[in-house]
């Protein structure tokens, strides 16, 4: 997701997500490291069981990095507010992504995607 206050809420639903259903979550801007942060994304996407995108803002770097993690044959989910849904990008249109109208809704949803694809495997 985007680096912004407005997705500070959205977050912590994230975060709750993963975190109760036994997985680690990490996104790079809550996290104390030295080295840049490109290669930093790029090597926790390496690192992760799965990736959660959350494409609500449209920012080319969460576009970039859903396509790296999908390149290393890792699961991505794909979020967007109902707000910003029709915006999103025809490449990823196709995929099952997750329509929240807000922070609870995503919480519930994501909870149940992970519990229905990830926790199976």
């Amino acid at each position: 997701m985007m680096f912004d206050e407005k997705t500070n809420e959205a977050w912590k639903c994230v975060h709750k997500a993963i975190s109760e259903l036994g997985f680690n979550p990490v996104r790079i801007d809550k996290v104390e490291f030295n080295d840049e942060i490109n290669g930093q994304i790029l090597l926790n996407i390496k690192q992760s069981a799965f990736v959660v995108t959350d494409i609500t803002g449209h920012h080319n770097g969460v576009y970039f990095e859903a396509c790296f993690a999908m390149a290393l044959k890792n699961d991505v989910i794909f979020a967007c507010s109902e707000v910003d849904f029709e915006k999103k990008h025809f490449d990823v249109s196709h995929y099952n992504i997750i329509k929240w109208k807000d922070e609870q809704d995503l919480y519930e949803k994501l909870k149940d995607r992970i519990q229905g694809t990830i926790a199976l495997k």
